[in-house]
């Protein structure tokens, strides 16, 4: 590679790094403004979207292993994630196959993924065998105040015993 190239990469590296919020806010912006019109050219070209998903797919199916270590290292790094989506999932698709139980019922998620790794320092949930991710008061939405991490054993026997003395309650009036 030229000695000029490599000077041009090195300095829009540094640019980028000087001026990363600006360029992404930039970015958004763009976005935002835009999604309309991609949504509307997306409906009048079907063609457009199967193509960029057998691109996608065909990508993806070259790159199995590359995919897998990234989504294995992200989990690593970042093992409350997961348990995020999930209760985020839960309450805010219809598709999920639990928002019977969550969305359904009025249970919100407030909790942001900040939110949720500092739970998982707090309650120290890497020396859990399984950690899951549960709300103290189960009528309750998903805030800081009334979730915590604990064992995914211990988390259903707390549902299975609510789910008794509810029916135990209701038998006896």
């Amino acid at each position: 590679m030229p000695r000029n190239e490599e000077k041009k990469r090195e300095w829009g590296k540094e640019y980028y790094a000087k001026h990363k919020k600006e360029i992404r806010r930039k970015q958004k912006e763009y976005y935002e403004k835009n999604k309309e019109q991609r949504r509307k050219y997306l409906e009048a070209h079907p063609e457009y979207r199967e193509q960029n998903n057998a691109r996608s797919r065909k990508w993806y199916e070259k790159n199995k292993k590359k995919c897998k270590k990234y989504r294995q290292a992200k989990r690593m790094k970042f093992p409350w994630l997961s348990h995020y989506h999930s209760a985020k999932q839960r309450c805010n698709n219809p598709k999920d196959k639990n928002y019977k139980y969550y969305g359904d019922k009025g249970i919100q998620m407030l909790l942001t993924e900040e939110h949720v790794m500092i739970l998982w320092l707090r309650d120290d949930a890497i020396n859990l065998n399984r950690p899951s991710i549960d709300r103290i008061d189960s009528n309750g939405d998903y805030d800081f105040g009334n979730c915590q991490f604990i064992e995914v054993g211990e988390n259903s026997r707390r549902r299975n015993a609510q789910r008794r003395f509810v029916q135990k309650r209701s038998d006896h009036d």
